[in-house]
């Protein structure tokens, strides 16, 4: 009886199937990719919109936007922690934030997951946009919080991704996206009957041209688009090269 005979693969044969998976590799990767920031991007509007329906409650219970969206850290006592103390609770831990507890009971809620930042102690300040009435550090005092000193830099948790985000070409800085006054009215002098309606600090400002925050992380990240929530309710990606150009007041002309 004859044996059979085995044919191996030749060395070209072999290079063949190697290239040939290397190329569906190369194509399929991006595209997993592609999906995966997608799905991180739903997650982030989702958010958002849970934002969105916890920050109506509050201002319908206090006839007012609160003045930060998760709060300030604290000391274990619940004091308001200070730079140059002990370190803080975590940011799950605090006990008199604006929205957390009292009316978002999961933390997770104001973290986006393209925000790299998950240690909950970690303190930061942010900046305000270059075309906002503001310049430099946001402090108590532009965000309306009493406190002794007004000019004070807000302690932001860097863990927080919808008070802040990060500053697209600054790295390790953070930029302010949420604020209930953008132009500082009162204290520049601006005429408040041409200035812009879009702010939280004006009553009833025209939803589908009021933007409540953004979020920075995901074009961080490499994508092109930044989540953004409307006074609508509505959250949806925006181009950031536009949303970088006019941040709060995208819609507002």
């Amino acid at each position: 009886m004859d044996r059979a005979t085995i044919r191996a693969f030749t060395l070209i044969e072999l290079l063949t199937v190697i290239g040939i998976i290397a190329v569906l590799v190369a194509i399929l990767f991006p595209v997993f990719g592609r999906v995966r920031e997608q799905a991180r991007q739903t997650a982030c509007m989702s958010n958002m919109e849970e934002l969105y329906v916890k920050i109506s409650l509050y201002a319908q219970d206090y006839d007012a936007y609160p003045p930060l969206l998760l709060g300030l850290p604290e000391n274990p006592d619940g004091s308001i922690w200070q730079p140059g103390g002990s370190a803080p609770v975590m940011a799950t831990n605090i006990r008199r934030g604006y929205l957390y507890p009292s009316y978002v009971q999961d933390i997770s809620v104001f973290h986006c997951p393209d925000n790299g930042i998950t240690d909950q102690t970690v303190i930061v300040n942010a900046t305000f946009p270059a075309n906002a009435g503001f310049s430099g550090n946001a402090t108590f005092g532009t965000h309306g919080i009493q406190w002794p000193d007004p000019n004070q830099p807000i302690p932001y948790y860097a863990f927080d991704s919808y008070d802040l985000t990060v500053a697209l070409g600054q790295p390790g800085a953070y930029q302010v996206v949420y604020s209930r006054d953008w132009t500082n009215a009162e204290g520049q002098g601006i005429d408040t009957r041409t200035d812009h309606p879009n702010q939280l600090k004006y009553p009833n400002p025209p939803p589908d041209k009021t933007i409540i925050t953004w979020c920075n992380w995901h074009v961080q990240s490499g994508g092109d688009k930044c989540p953004t929530l409307f006074a609508s309710g509505t959250a949806k990606p925006l181009f950031s090269r536009d949303l970088q150009q006019r941040t709060w007041n995208y819609a507002g002309d």
